[in-house]
């Protein structure tokens, strides 16, 4: 499996497709995130909606992400779309809102492994990249379980002309969610898609509960917590 793993990413690359401006459903290719905006778009900044959620959602079941004007985190969890505004409760809302970042998957985990009790979010890095063989390209995650530690954040919606996005995050609302069962959800960037997707592990989750959530700014895995991978083939810009 390991080897075949790293095979397909030797031949994964990065696709950037022109897409129809319609807002209709597109249909995915088998393995690729579906991608609406760049990171660089967003921290040009630019928090206006590119297009409707749904023309990255098309049968996807994991995704992260925004909405317009930066209002509210974006989670998609088990093909259900969650909105988590600064009152840190998520809740359903249809894909027909827009977005300026979403990137969004059908989730089928190729690898399933379990995090010992006290790994951080910090730690999950290396976990990753050496479970997968390689620093690049993008992998799709899912992390569950009981969290000994676990803190989110949301931010207000932004009016034009936009702030940086760094003084945005930095009023950011922060809820504590220690001690609670949740599923994690994102992706992990390499250094080759800079300015494309977030570098690093880019994690969205809510509660087992679903009465909280948002983008997550840490965690600490307590006992029983299990990643499951999906090496992707690359990314699909749509709708730019």
């Amino acid at each position: 499996m390991r080897k075949s793993l790293i095979a397909a990413l030797a031949v994964a690359f990065l696709a950037i497709s022109a897409s129809p401006s319609a807002a209709s459903p597109l249909p995915q290719p088998r393995g690729w995130v579906a991608q609406i905006g760049t990171l660089a778009y967003l921290t040009t900044p630019n928090y206006s909606g590119l297009a409707p959620i749904s023309m990255a959602t098309s049968q996807a079941t994991l995704g992260v992400g925004t909405f317009n004007h930066l209002s509210g985190e974006l989670i998609l969890v088990d093909g259900v779309l969650f909105r988590v505004s600064i009152n840190g409760r998520p809740s359903v809302v249809p894909a027909t809102r827009t977005t300026p970042f979403i990137q969004a998957i059908k989730f089928r985990p190729q690898l399933s492994l379990r995090i010992p009790a006290g790994t951080a979010c910090a730690d999950l890095l290396p976990i990753i990249d050496d479970a997968v063989g390689t620093t690049s390209g993008v992998v799709a995650l899912r992390v569950e379980g009981s969290f000994r530690r676990l803190q989110t954040r949301s931010v207000e919606g932004q009016s034009e002309p936009y702030p940086p996005f760094p003084d945005v995050v930095a009023q950011q609302t922060l809820f504590t969610l220690d001690g609670l069962a949740a599923t994690l959800v994102g992706f992990r960037s390499g250094p080759d898609l800079a300015g494309l997707s977030p570098v690093g592990v880019h994690l969205h989750g809510v509660t087992s509960d679903l009465q909280a959530g948002g983008h997550v700014v840490s965690c600490v895995a307590g006992k029983g917590v299990k990643i499951q991978l999906q090496v992707t083939k690359g990314i699909r810009v749509l709708g730019s």
